[in-house]
Formats: structure tokens, C-alpha cells, sequence
């Protein structure tokens, strides 16, 4: 059972690693000569991540079962878990940040829309044609 729990965080470590390099692992060796090298627990660096990141990662598909961290010790880490280390009021405020980000950002788009609207309107004859089925 031990070795089971393993072998699902290197699975969880590759599609982690998946995801955060936008690329599709290869299946076999036949799909990829790194196959092999994805098998010992060798990732390419991920370079727009952090060096603890790509440690996490490493550490997860590590060839040696033992050597693989825990599920409890992934969910502890501040690279999985970035509010793990925040305040509650911390994240309220970010949280009400980003909303008011939003709310600018909607308005900006829908003044954008009402402009390109105004701009088809004055386009033309000056009259807009009727769909309707009544003239």
C-alpha cells in the first residue's frame, strides 16, 4: 500500500510538471527518447518557476520511492500551497483587491464596447436597416 501512495505522487508530480510547462509528457519511449529520462526522475528546469518549485517537483518523481515526499508534506509546502502562510485578514485583503481589479477591468471592456458600437453607427448612410418583417 506504501509503494501505491508513492507511485500516485510521482503521478501527481508529472502532471504537475505537465501543467506548469504547458507540455504533454510522452507516454513511451517510442513517443520520446526522454522517456527514459522522465522514468529516473529527470524533468527538464522549468524556468519561470521557483528553484523550491522545481525541487518539490523533482522530489516527487524521484526514482527512489522512499526518497518521495508525503501527500501531508506537498500540502505544507508554500510552493503548493501559497496562502498557507497568509493571514486570514491577508487574504481577505488581496482578495478585495482583485475585485476591484475586476470591477475596473469589466468597466474598461464594456466602455471599449460602447465605443466600437458608436464607431459602427456612424459608419455609412447614417441609418441603420431594419431586420424587421413589418416594412
Amino acid at each position: 500500500r506504501s509503494k501505491l501512495t508513492k507511485a500516485d505522487i510521482f503521478s501527481l508530480g508529472l502532471t504537475i510538471y505537465e501543467a506548469a510547462s504547458l507540455r504533454i509528457l510522452p507516454k513511451n519511449s517510442l513517443d520520446d527518447p526522454n522517456y527514459e529520462n522522465i522514468k529516473r526522475g529527470k524533468l527538464p528546469y522549468l524556468e519561470y518557476y521557483s528553484e523550491d518549485f522545481n525541487n518539490l517537483i523533482a522530489s516527487m518523481v524521484n526514482p527512489d520511492p522512499s526518497q518521495r515526499p508525503t501527500a501531508a508534506r506537498i500540502l505544507a509546502s508554500t510552493d503548493s500551497n501559497p496562502g498557507m502562510n497568509k493571514s486570514r485578514s491577508q487574504l481577505y485583503k488581496e482578495l478585495k483587491e482583485t475585485r476591484e481589479k475586476l470591477v475596473m477591468l469589466e468597466q474598461q471592456l464594456s466602455a471599449d464596447k460602447d465605443r466600437k458600437l458608436a464607431k459602427r453607427k456612424l459608419v455609412g448612410k447614417g441609418s441603420l436597416k431594419s431586420n424587421s418583417c413589418l416594412m
